[in-house]
C-alpha cells in the first residue's frame, strides 16, 4: 500500500517475469486479505481459460474512501510499472490487470512477453500439456535417425520427425481452445533433432505464440454532419 508515486517507483525498480506486485488503495481490508482476494479470484479465472483478462472480476473488498481510489491515469501508471491495480464500481472493487514486474530482458532492451501473467500461465499448461501427449504417445519408444528404415515387425519405433509432429497436434488441439495462435507457422518452425551427446534424448525446438488477452480498444472517431 501507499501513494501511486510510491508504488510506481517501488514496481520501476523490479525486473521480475514470474513477480507480480498489488497496489492497494486505501482499502479498509488488510493487503494480507487483499492479495488473496486477487489470487484466488485470477486462479480461477486461469484455470477456466488461461489467456482472458481479469479486469471486471469482483474481488470481496471493502472499497477505498470516496476520493481515496487510484485515478484512471494513476492506474495507466502502475500497470506500466509492473503494478496491478483495482478499481470502485457502484460499491464493487473489480479487478483491473494483473503484470508482472518484468520489462527488460537480459541485454536490458525493452520485452513484453512476460508482461502479463496470463503468459505465463498459457505457456504453462502448454507445455504440461505437450509433455503429458509425448509422455502417452512415445512410452516405451525406441528411437532412430530419421533416415533410418524399420522392417514392418518392428514396434514402438520413433523417429525425431514423428516427435515433432506431435508437437504440432498439440499445438493444433490447445489453438482449437483458444490458448494459441499460429499453428500453422510453428508447424513450420519446430524442430526435433537426436542430442549430439545423449543418444537416447530429443532436442525439441517448439516456438509457441500464445493467444492474447485483450485489453484495450482504441476508436479513432470522427465527427461527420453527413456522409
Amino acid at each position: 500500500s501507499g501513494s501511486s508515486s510510491d508504488l510506481i517507483t517501488y514496481g520501476g525498480s523490479r525486473n521480475a517475469a514470474h513477480v507480480g506486485v498489488i497496489g492497494v488503495a486505501s482499502s479498509p481490508t488488510t493487503p494480507w486479505a487483499v492479495v488473496g482476494q486477487a489470487l484466488a479470484t485470477a486462479r480461477l479465472s486461469l484455470d477456466e481459460h488461461p489467456c482472458r483478462p481479469f479486469t471486471g472480476l469482483e474481488l470481496v473488498i471493502l472499497p477505498p474512501a470516496s476520493g481515496d481510489e487510484f485515478t484512471m491515469a494513476e492506474r495507466q501508471a502502475l500497470t506500466a510499472a509492473g503494478i496491478a491495480t483495482a478499481y470502485t464500481e457502484g460499491g464493487v472493487v473489480r479487478m483491473d490487470r494483473l503484470p508482472m514486474t518484468y520489462k527488460t530482458d537480459a541485454n536490458g532492451d525493452p520485452d513484453d512477453s512476460w508482461r502479463d501473467v496470463q503468459s505465463s500461465a498459457t505457456m504453462g499448461r502448454t507445455l504440461r500439456q505437450m509433455v503429458s501427449d509425448h509422455r502417452s504417445t512415445f512410452s516405451r519408444a525406441v528411437l532412430v535417425d530419421d533416415d533410418t528404415p524399420v522392417g514392418a515387425a518392428a514396434r514402438n519405433v520413433v523417429w525425431p520427425r514423428l516427435i515433432a509432429g506431435r508437437a504440432v497436434t498439440t499445438y493444433r488441439n490447445l489453438q482449437a481452445l483458444g490458448w494459441l495462435e499460429g499453428a500453422d507457422e510453428f508447424a513450420a518452425l519446430v524442430a526435433a533433432t537426436r542430442d549430439p551427446s545423449d543418444a537416447g534424448r530429443v532436442n525439441i525446438y517448439a516456438p509457441i505464440d500464445v493467444a492474447n488477452p485483450y485489453w484495450i480498444g482504441a476508436i479513432d472517431a470522427v465527427l461527420l454532419l453527413n456522409y
